[in-house]
């Protein structure tokens, strides 16, 4: 029986770690920052595929369960809404970040304080939103998932694992030694953020 969970866990904690080391290389570097554009640039495509993912897992995980979930666990039900919010959150945060990357590698001169700061607001919604309470339905997928719905849930095919290796490696290549992604824990501290809520 394969290890979805396994899988699954395996793929965020990669995000984690590109996420960890983009959350870095953002931070001012003695105005060094135009050094590591295609450092950045790298990481920001790598998590943009990556959070297509979760957000695409996650909402298949949900939707899983609320169709499973009897209606008089009211607060089940509660705790399922409120996800989906922060999904709905999540999906408009990453489509900003996507537009601001655009914006960014369109022809001409570009100002990379303005990506800095978007990639910096996507960052907060990504650790603060969808971040918040991210166990709160442990207690539901034991007993009402199968191997087969993970299996569902986690849709990792060759293809996917080829162009994850593609874009991960592209980041390694390209960051400097201390932040390559690596040399991050599997299981980093909450990404650095200079605006937004904590």
């Amino acid at each position: 029986m394969t290890n979805w969970l396994e899988k699954l866990r395996w793929e965020r904690e990669r995000k984690m770690q590109v996420r960890d080391v983009f959350s870095r290389g953002l931070e001012p570097l003695e105005n060094k920052q135009k050094d590591l554009r295609d450092f950045l640039i790298a990481c920001a495509h790598y998590l943009i595929k990556g959070q297509e993912r979760l957000l695409s897992q996650d909402e298949r995980l949900v939707n899983l369960l609320e169709a499973r979930v009897p209606q008089r666990q009211s607060e089940d039900h509660e705790i399922i809404a409120a996800l989906k919010g922060r999904l709905a959150l999540g999906q408009k945060a990453l489509g900003t970040f996507k537009d601001a990357l655009a914006v960014y590698l369109a022809p001409g001169e570009q100002d990379l304080s303005v990506f800095v700061e978007a990639a910096q607001d996507y960052l907060n919604v990504i650790v603060n939103v969808l971040g918040a309470r991210r166990h709160s339905l442990q207690h539901l997928t034991s007993p009402l998932l199968s191997d087969e719905d993970w299996a569902e849930i986690a849709d990792s095919t060759e293809e996917f694992l080829k162009q994850e290796s593609k874009l991960f490696e592209t980041v390694r290549q390209l960051s400097p030694e201390k932040l390559d992604p690596t040399k991050v824990p599997s299981d980093p501290p909450p990404v650095r953020h200079q605006s937004g809520p904590r």
